[in-house]
């Protein structure tokens, strides 16, 4: 499927932006943009840039959210993605939202639990959205190269079984499943009467 907004883009749709960030580092940041249309998300565009400033990062967020007007933009703030998070909500407002992959283990009353959303979450959504035949992918060589380079293992420890997934070339992958994240977070349409 190839895709344009001149000629594809649907006033209907919502429309979503997932970011996996790197710097001067040996990753791309990768930028994925998606198309939700009732619950079915078609991945439109797939962008990278390489070896690039914190500012030049978030101007281009700017500059594609301007083109977009995005419902949401979710962002991989770990690391120095936290940063990029923190100014685009000042520049931008409450549709940017940080997706951390990093497992939280809170207690609560003496009892472990879970907190906010893991990894496993953002690719499991993604993996069922595939599975469902609500996904639908344009042909770009880079999100296929990386959705292929993505591998899990199972592990036990005494107390819980965890899942490690990863991917020698995983950045534009991070960024999809953020932006399929659209479908849980799309919230509700509220009006004050």
């Amino acid at each position: 499927m190839e895709w344009s907004k001149e000629k594809d883009h649907n006033p209907r749709a919502r429309y979503y932006l997932g970011v996996d960030v790197a710097r001067y580092g040996g990753d791309e940041n990768a930028f994925v943009i998606a198309e939700l249309l009732g619950t079915n998300i078609k991945i439109v565009k797939v962008s990278t840039t390489a070896r690039v400033s914190t500012t030049d990062t978030i101007g281009r967020i700017m500059e594609i959210d301007e083109r977009f007007k995005f419902n949401k933009i979710f962002i991989d703030d770990s690391g120095l993605g936290a940063t990029l998070t923190d100014v685009l909500t000042d520049k931008i407002g409450r549709r940017v939202m940080g997706l951390n992959n990093a497992s939280k283990r809170i207690e609560v009353q003496g009892e472990e639990k879970k907190e906010g959303i893991f990894k496993e979450d953002l690719y499991s959504n993604a993996l069922m959205l595939m599975e469902t035949g609500k996904l639908e992918l344009i042909n770009n060589l880079g999100l296929l190269k990386s959705l292929k380079s993505i591998t899990y293992e199972y592990g036990e420890t005494k107390t819980s079984r965890k899942i490690k997934i990863f991917g020698d070339y995983s950045h534009i992958t991070e960024a999809m499943v953020r932006a399929c994240w659209c479908l849980k977070e799309r919230g509700l349409d509220l009006y004050i009467y």
